[in-house]
């Protein structure tokens, strides 16, 4: 049973990073070429995050 539910949270994962980058794109954030978000600075993190919020509700 555990081995299916870690798939199911990495596919929700995947689907998380894509609106994630599609986002950022929207807003003119520039997506690191490596993908690794650590080196990006909060305040960008959190317009991308509050963006996705702003978009489920």
């Amino acid at each position: 049973m555990r081995a299916i539910s870690a798939k199911i949270n990495t596919k929700s994962r995947d689907v998380d990073i894509k609106s994630r980058t599609e986002l950022a794109k929207e807003l003119g954030i520039e997506i690191p070429k490596d993908g690794y978000w650590g080196d990006v600075p909060s305040k960008l993190c959190g317009i991308v995050g509050g963006a996705k919020e702003e978009k489920r509700s």
